[in-house]
């Protein structure tokens, strides 16, 4: 790999085999659980996603997904879901497509003020900061 870029998308297929190995596998246990969820997460993004939804998905009382999610992943399920809300939106705006507002709304917040806080708060700058950043980069 020479740059940045072709190592961050070997990381991405990497994981995406990852969970499609786990998920097809004949043995089910949390890491399979939890891959699910995690694809579940990612094909959901724009949704109000919460833990008990999701816990009663892959058939676990909310208390236990709670724990064993903070266990194999480091970060609660709500941190999780907004560190991908933030993932994705910073790649839709390095993509130039959909203004700021429609990305909020495309995540799930109604307000943008919040989005731009949230945002703010993950990534360091607004949204309008981050897209004039990438611009220049």
């Amino acid at each position: 790999m020479d740059t940045v870029e072709e190592m961050l998308d070997w990381v991405h297929r990497w994981r995406e085999h990852i969970y499609e190995e786990s998920l097809s596998s004949s043995q089910k246990n949390d890491i399979s659980a939890f891959a699910a969820v995690i694809k579940y997460v990612d094909g959901h993004i724009g949704e109000n996603l919460r833990s008990e939804d999701v816990a009663e998905r892959i058939g676990m009382s909310r208390s236990y997904f709670s724990t064993r999610f903070k266990e194999m992943t480091g970060e609660t399920f709500h941190q999780y879901v907004i560190h991908r809300k933030m993932k994705t939106a910073s790649e839709w705006i390095e993509e130039g497509k959909k203004s700021i507002t429609r990305i909020a709304v495309e995540l799930g917040y109604d307000n943008f003020h919040y989005f731009a806080k949230v945002f703010a708060r993950e990534h360091g700058c607004t949204p309008s900061e981050y897209r004039k950043e990438s611009k220049n980069v």
